[in-house]
């Protein structure tokens, strides 16, 4: 048996309300000798469970004619004469004769007053200052499993919760759910709406909203989460508060999951199946790291991801089919990749600019490694010493959408590209290595100092609550009608 996502083909008018539950039941149009019970969790409340009768809507293959067959009937009086269906508290029994796609629809009028709904947000596991990042904010039906489902989906994108769900309950009276998300730092607001014909079509939804860059010396931010619906005679509403916190410093290239991901694979050719595999695996932040490791070019690269439409999935892809096609026949692609993404984890951590002699050329590591230790904060003034006008920095970072790594490594690779004296360039960016080094020793211990002596957001909202664990910075959340 496996659950149904998606509402049945039939027609719902438009002034109907309905809750939908479905369920796969196979091999197809195979007959019970007796009727089969099924129970399956809701989230539905209702005022007096045992007086709602649903319709039963069956999809099943016709092979008389060869066509699909959809029929939608009243729950029969008796479990004895499937299809039968029984509504209680937390779940339903559905009662079935033969195989099929089985929905119950349960009408939200008369004895059903609220649909039970939980809102979990998540956001990335690192955030760092000046990238603008989104934040999924999930809202879905109240019934097991859906939640750990949705868990593991955000961590396969290396997102986590950021705060335990919270219920809010929908009014199938009343109007549409207004999510706003704020921002205290900043002073923004973002707001989406949710239509009730949408809650009630589908068990969960993914609103995401975009966080634009902080270029402010705190170190969080508190982001707010407020869903209402209003309607005629009551109001729903459920609140959310949390930190997002920065990290300044640029993390190095993390290739742990995709290194497994290619350990595993069948073969030492790597098709283009196992190729697409790896690809899914890594993450986009680690676009040029990997590029660069694969023996490219940086304005290769940039190349690769224009071509697909700024697609980095896709130009990982690319990436990855071409270096391949490059490598000679009954090469052992499979452990040449992994051996690349091995040494590109320790090279990231290992090359120093002051290696650079005053003739030799400088690489795209050595930038990549130098845009990696370039402040947010520090962006503007380097590229001022570097030759560049506010304006085109300004560029810079709008071009790359305010994604901080990508925009330190275009100023670097375009400040490169215009240098025609190599001992001159050299002692340029070794410079600006040993003050960035430098900056980033002296602002670590600076920082630990404010944070010692400055109030935390937690302090600041609810000085005598402790922290909730599984690193969430919890500020609030309410519940009410």
């Amino acid at each position: 048996m496996t659950l149904l996502r998606d509402p049945p083909s039939v027609d719902i008018q438009d002034d109907e309300s309905v809750a939908c539950y479905g369920i796969r039941c196979d091999p197809p149009n195979m007959i019970f000798r007796r009727p089969v019970k099924i129970r399956i969790p809701h989230s539905t409340i209702a005022i007096n469970p045992d007086q709602v009768k649903p319709d039963i809507v069956c999809h099943v293959w016709d092979g008389v004619n060869d066509l699909p067959r959809t029929s939608r009937m009243s729950s029969s009086i008796s479990p004895y004469k499937p299809p039968h269906c029984r509504l209680y508290e937390r779940y339903l029994e559905l009662y079935i004769g033969h195989c099929a796609d089985w929905w119950v629809l349960i009408p939200l009028e008369q004895k059903v007053t609220r649909h039970q709904l939980m809102c979990s947000p998540y956001i990335p596991e690192t955030v760092e200052r000046g990238k603008e990042i989104e934040v999924h904010l999930h809202v879905h039906a109240d019934i097991p499993g859906m939640d750990a489902e949705v868990s593991h989906e955000e961590k396969q994108q290396s997102y986590r919760k950021a705060h335990p769900s919270v219920p809010f309950s929908v009014i199938h009276t009343s109007g549409d759910v207004k999510v706003v998300r704020d921002s205290y730092e900043r002073k923004m607001a973002e707001t989406k709406l949710l239509s009730l014909k949408e809650i009630h079509n589908r068990m969960r939804h993914n609103v995401v909203f975009n966080v634009p860059p902080s270029e402010d010396v705190t170190p969080y931010d508190v982001v707010t989460f407020t869903l209402t619906q209003s309607g005629n005679q009551e109001k729903s509403r459920s609140m959310m508060a949390f930190v997002i916190r920065y990290e300044d410093q640029i993390k190095s290239p993390e290739f742990t999951s995709v290194i497994r991901e290619i350990e595993g694979a069948s073969g030492n050719d790597l098709p283009d199946k196992d190729v697409q595999k790896i690809a899914e695996k890594l993450s986009i932040d680690d676009f040029y790291d990997l590029g660069v490791a694969l023996g490219f070019q940086i304005q290769q690269l940039d190349a690769i991801e224009y071509k697909r439409l700024k697609d980095r999935q896709e130009a990982i892809f690319d990436i990855l089919v071409s270096w391949k096609q490059r490598q000679p026949p009954h090469q052992n692609v499979k452990e040449v990749l992994l051996s690349l993404l091995k040494s590109a984890e320790t090279e990231a951590e290992k090359t120093n600019m002051t290696d650079i002699t005053p003739t030799g050329e400088i690489s795209d590591q050595a930038l990549l490694n130098l845009a990696r230790l370039i402040k947010w904060t520090d962006f503007m003034d380097i590229g001022t010493k570097l030759g560049f006008s506010r304006n085109k920095l300004e560029n810079i970072k709008h071009k790359t959408l305010h994604n901080r790594k990508d925009a330190n490594i275009q100023m670097l690779c375009m400040w490169k590209a215009f240098q025609k004296f190599v001992p001159k360039a050299n002692e340029t960016l070794k410079c600006i290595w040993k003050s960035v080094s430098l900056a980033s020793t002296v602002d670590t211990t600076d920082e630990s100092l404010r944070m010692i002596s400055s109030a935390t957001p937690e302090e600041r909202a609810k000085p005598s609550e402790p922290i909730e664990p599984e690193d969430m910075d919890i500020i609030t959340s309410v519940t009410g009608r």
